[in-house]
């Protein structure tokens, strides 16, 4: 039996892992969002509603797998709308990555999106992405402020 962590676990993403994960394992969900929207779920799941950077700041618990969802929701539409929802996600991201060295995660999933990819890459040809065209070092423009959340 893991021990698994799922940030924005209540989200339609998070929902899908745990039903997913839980038979065997043991899951903990940090989410903002109330657990009653997803009242199918095993009983037996741990959980905290709160913003996930207030966990990240006070725990020091360590899970088997960490799988990091929590963001703000809404897609280009919010973030384009919302410019400072940018920074609301870095932060969010910059806690939990934080929280991982200082806790020592052996495992950190992370989800991005094809937005994050430099434009050059999501335009004119049909380009099958991958991690290697992110250069951490060296970024290229991704597309607009929705890929740099991303």
């Amino acid at each position: 039996m893991r021990k698994i962590l799922i940030t924005g676990g209540f989200g339609f993403v998070g929902t899908h892992f745990i039903n997913l994960l839980q038979k065997d394992n043991d899951i903990f969900v940090v989410d903002i969002k109330h657990k009653a929207i997803m009242p199918e779920r095993d009983e037996s799941i741990k959980y905290t509603i709160s913003d996930c950077r207030e966990f990240f700041k006070n725990s020091t618990e360590q899970f088997d797998l960490v799988i990091h969802l929590a963001a703000i929701v809404g897609g280009r539409v919010t973030i384009e709308g919302n410019p400072i929802s940018v920074a609301t996600d870095l932060s969010i991201d910059a806690e939990m990555f934080n929280w991982a060295v200082r806790t020592k995660q052996p495992r950190v999933v992370y989800f991005s999106s094809s937005a994050a990819y430099p434009i050059s890459y999501q335009t004119g040809d049909v380009n099958n992405l991958h991690e290697s065209m992110i250069d951490l070092l060296d970024i290229h423009n991704p597309d607009m402020t929705y890929g740099w959340a991303n």
